[in-house]
């Protein structure tokens, strides 16, 4: 009994004091939800299964701490040390990653949903580490991130924030990225070809040479957006509805001079709720339903 009132003492007081986290007894740094553990230096230690979620982990130094199947749901690790980290199926969502060095950690099999990696946090990442990251990253905030040239290809960041991101010359290809936010981003000569991108917000953005055949734009808002030169090819922008009524993508003051823009699709649902874009939309439908300005697009 003397021993396990000790044991609940020293929890009491791990939970208590920040500074008993330097505490040797890595069973009693185990459960910690919501601890306050800024600063902690746990290079090394081995904390497989540990329940953290909502702790502050901010400027810790957790260099090659393992962490696998940890849950970390809503940690902050604001300017976090967490290179070399074993990170692999832990879940992340919702975390805070601004600042965070990650170069090195083992990230394969994590959760990310929700999580910021504003601040450039993505920027020190192979593509392998990137991928294993944004591959579940639905509703993440990557906002002026730098992902320019990364293969992309089949990611799942439904609902992101790519706000000011750089995506130059990356390969979205079959990308799931309906919802996201891309104002102002640049895409120049990325490739979308058979991306979802349903719902995204294109305002602004530099799409200028961008592969997008195939794409599914349907419900996106593009006004204003730069599709100089672009390869529309086949892309669904426009939706009948169960009662009719057709939408296009908003392309009112978009850029198309030079795009290409041929067989544009019209998507369709039937009863048994099959998706169809079988049907050709007219240049006429475009300029009004789009608000498309088509001179010097090739139709």
């Amino acid at each position: 009994m003397k021993t396990l009132a000790s044991l609940a003492a020293a929890a009491v007081l791990l939970l208590l004091c920040p500074l008993a986290a330097h505490a040797d007894s890595d069973p009693l740094l185990s459960n910690c939800t919501g601890c306050d553990l800024a600063n902690v230096d746990w290079h090394g230690r081995s904390l497989r299964g540990a329940h953290f979620a909502g702790t502050d982990f901010k400027r810790a130094n957790l260099q090659n701490v393992d962490l696998r199947d940890a849950h970390l749901a809503g940690v902050d690790f604001q300017d976090t040390d967490l290179r070399g980290a074993d990170l692999r199926g832990a879940n992340l969502a919702g975390c805070d990653l601004r600042g965070a060095r990650l170069q090195g950690a083992h990230l394969e099999g994590a959760h990310f949903a929700g999580i910021d990696l504003s601040r450039g946090a993505l920027d020190q990442l192979d593509s392998t580490s990137a991928r294993a990251i944004l591959n579940s990253c639905a509703g993440c905030d990557l906002a002026a991130a730098n992902l320019a040239g990364r293969d992309l290809r089949d990611i799942h960041m439904a609902g992101s924030n790519l706000i000011d991101a750089v995506l130059d010359g990356a390969d979205l290809r079959g990308a799931h990225l309906a919802g996201t936010d891309f104002k102002r981003a640049r895409l120049r000569g990325a490739h979308l070809d058979g991306a979802h991108i349903a719902g995204a917000n294109f305002e602004d953005a530099d799409l200028s040479s961008a592969h997008l055949a195939q794409a599914r734009f349907i419900g996106s808002d593009a006004r204003h957006a730069n599709f100089a030169n672009a390869v529309l090819d086949d892309a669904a922008l426009c939706y009948r509805d169960s009662d009719g009524r057709t939408d296009c993508t908003d392309l009112n003051g978009a850029d198309l001079r030079g795009a290409s823009m041929h067989r544009i699709r019209l998507c369709t649902q039937d009863s048994g709720r099959t998706e169809r874009c079988d049907e050709i939309v007219s240049p006429q439908m475009l300029r009004d339903l789009a608000h498309a300005n088509l001179d010097g697009a090739s139709l």
